[in-house]
């Protein structure tokens, strides 16, 4: 639950922010009462979206999102498609079926992670 909130609350902040940039002459805008826009965005966050879909440029809505949900590193890419393969494995795919080979060549393209050098 706090997780939703702390994510409306950037949200909120990064649009309010984007809007503020529309207008460089205008002072950085505050809400009146934060409390009451977190207890807003924690309960009705479907609403806030919407809210946000209508005031915002696509522009602006890609780079909330991307502040939002930035892309994931080739390490972080690594750890998702292992536990993939493996859940797939699991399940008794073997090696040769289309998801699991996938994988594989998706794994064999990521960069080899460079190890530091033992002193």
């Amino acid at each position: 639950m706090m997780k939703h909130v702390v994510a409306c609350l950037v949200l909120a902040t990064l649009a309010l922010g984007f809007v503020g940039l529309a207008v460089s002459a205008q002072e950085a805008a505050r809400f009146s009462d934060p409390e009451r826009v977190a207890a807003f965005l924690d309960a009705r966050p479907r609403v806030a979206v919407s809210l946000l879909e209508s005031m915002l440029s696509q522009e602006a809505l890609t780079a909330l999102e991307t502040a939002m949900f930035p892309a994931p590193t080739n390490e972080e890419r690594r750890k998702m498609y292992e536990a993939a393969r493996t859940v797939l494995r699991r399940t008794g795919l073997g090696p040769e079926d289309p998801a699991v080979a996938e994988l594989t060549r998706k794994l064999a393209a990521l960069p080899t992670p460079v190890e530091p050098e033992k002193l």
